[in-house]
């Protein structure tokens, strides 16, 4: 059934079905049948793909070894209309971490927006034993020297982020860091897996996604 009208249209989210024999690995090829009729039902809608970037399989039965299946099921897919309308939109596949399938964010500007810096006490660092230590001497030693109370929350600020550059390093760059390296073997066509080390990243992960919820 052809389209009746030329307003924009995208659809984003689980398909349930691959468009390709490379979007799926383990046990079983990739069945035709589906395949072609979720083809003729993109045709019939004039719908289009939009290729996403990141995990290249967007869900996985998580199994072991040889058993262990993965596939493109989720992506986001547009009318002409809609991609002249948004000619710079880009879809990212982020991995699945604590989900079964991956989130799909549909990004329709590449302008990233900037934020002035400020402190903040950071509810992690309650974590170190040590925190209340950088606060504790830093206040004395400015009392010891007459300072002012602004000078002394001045000096244990300064401390503090001093500290927390050294104790705590930027969770940003360091979930960047293991994303990839999850993403490498999430994306690897190679059988049997082993999931000790995905896990183990996973864990690091979440265990910095809690910091940075708490930021």
């Amino acid at each position: 059934m052809k389209s009746v009208c030329n307003l924009p249209w995208v659809w984003i989210g689980d398909f349930n079905e691959t468009l390709c024999t490379w979007e799926k690995v383990g046990r079983r090829e990739a069945e035709n049948y589906g395949m072609q009729s979720f083809r003729e039902l993109l045709e019939d809608c004039e719908m289009m793909d939009i290729e996403s970037k990141g995990c290249a399989f967007t869900w996985s039965n998580n199994r072991e070894g040889e058993n262990v299946v993965k596939k493109r099921l989720d992506r986001a897919i547009c009318n002409l209309a809609w991609r002249v309308a948004f000619p710079l939109a880009k879809a990212f596949a982020f991995l699945a971490i604590g989900l079964d399938h991956s989130p799909i964010l549909l990004s329709l500007t590449t302008e990233k927006m900037k934020r002035k810096k400020s402190f903040k006490f950071e509810l992690f660092w309650l974590e170190s034993k040590d925190c209340g230590h950088i606060v504790k001497e830093n206040w004395e030693e400015s009392d010891r020297k007459g300072a002012n109370m602004a000078e002394k929350l001045k000096a244990v600020l300064v401390a503090l982020e001093k500290w927390s550059r050294k104790e705590f390093p930027n969770c940003k760059y360091q979930i960047q860091r293991l994303q990839l390296e999850l993403q490498r073997i999430t994306n690897g066509r190679n059988l049997p897996v082993d999931r000790s080390i995905q896990k183990e990243i996973t864990a690091q992960t979440e265990n910095l996604w809690w910091r940075e919820e708490m930021y």
